[in-house]
């Protein structure tokens, strides 16, 4: 049985992605990761990752 349509729900992948990706730049994403590799409780490697992904516009746009 077809699930019912979500509200905003485009027909097409494509339409939905880049209206997904517009509103993300809109309003601006923050990912932020830790990993860390240890062994017998001695640190090995640690990455700490934080980026974040915004659009700008130029004043007076």
């Amino acid at each position: 049985m077809p699930r019912p349509p979500w509200p905003g729900q485009v027909d097409s992948p494509q339409e939905s992605l880049v209206e997904v990706l517009g509103r993300l730049l809109d309003i601006g994403v923050v990912a932020d990761g830790h990993v860390q590799l240890a062994v017998a409780g001695v640190d090995l490697v640690r990455l700490d990752l934080r980026a974040m992904l915004s659009a700008v516009r130029p004043p007076g746009a």
